[in-house]
């Protein structure tokens, strides 16, 4: 579920692999990924979290848990709010500590490895047009590229009502992932084998209190749970596709 295109894929695995030779050469921290946009995979920091069951649960992912700890305990950073995918290439969008710069230029100022692009939901709030939106995330995914920074985009999700304009927007996010030999995170399908997953508001659900790291069968049926775990799988592959250290 988690990657289309796969990142084995010959074409992908052979674009991301030049990407992070280039960002080699620039300083990319391997163990680091950011997130830029609306804010989809904010939750990912609740991996962290001390309540934690993943190692009862997915033991497997521990280790990656673990390696990529920067990007998770950093994935509520001021570039991720409500931003479109004009926001992100805009300096005067930038809030807190990216006062003055664009939300994608302060995620690549990091230097991670990897930066998410969720972008979608805002843009059809804001009836930005179909060929505009697959411009602004072209040239976000070469923003990324040109900085060694492999930019992974997110598929949106929304409610059954919304579905015909979010199929529209994830259409074209599917289409700029295979354009440009990206990963794409398909979010979206969260909902496939529980709609709860998704809330009345189209957004991924949230677990109850004090279950914001519960990885059990339960736990899943929140849709930020379930995702967090779909997370650590697409930092799996990445991390095994380009034998980082």
């Amino acid at each position: 579920m988690p990657i289309v295109p796969d990142p084995n894929n010959p074409g992908v695995q052979g674009n991301i692999k030049q990407i992070y030779a280039a960002g080699q050469t620039k300083g990319v921290v391997p163990q680091d990924f950011r997130l830029v946009g609306d804010g989809t995979l904010r939750a990912a920091k609740n991996i962290a979290d001390p309540s934690s069951n993943l190692a009862q649960t997915f033991g497997q992912y521990v280790p990656i848990a673990q390696y990529f700890t920067p990007g998770i305990t950093g994935a509520d950073a001021p570039s991720t709010g409500n931003y479109s995918s004009a926001d992100i290439l805009n300096n005067g969008k930038g809030a807190g500590a990216c006062k003055g710069k664009s939300p994608l230029n302060c995620a690549l100022e990091a230097k991670p490895v990897a930066v998410f692009i969720s972008v979608g939901r805002n843009d059809i709030a804001a009836k930005v047009a179909l060929d505009k939106f697959q411009t602004n995330l072209t040239t976000a995914v070469n923003t990324a590229k040109a900085a060694g920074v492999i930019p992974v985009l997110v598929t949106i999700t929304g409610t059954p009502a919304q579905d015909a304009e979010v199929l529209n927007y994830n259409t074209v996010i599917y289409q700029v992932a295979q354009a440009e030999n990206v990963p794409l995170f398909n979010v979206y399908a969260a909902r496939k084998d529980d709609p709860g997953r998704i809330d009345a508001k189209g957004l991924l659900s949230a677990p109850p209190a004090g279950k914001q790291a519960d990885f059990s069968p339960d736990g899943l049926k929140a849709g930020q749970n379930f995702i967090n775990i779909q997370l650590l799988q697409v930092l799996s592959d990445l991390k095994a596709v380009l034998g980082l250290p």
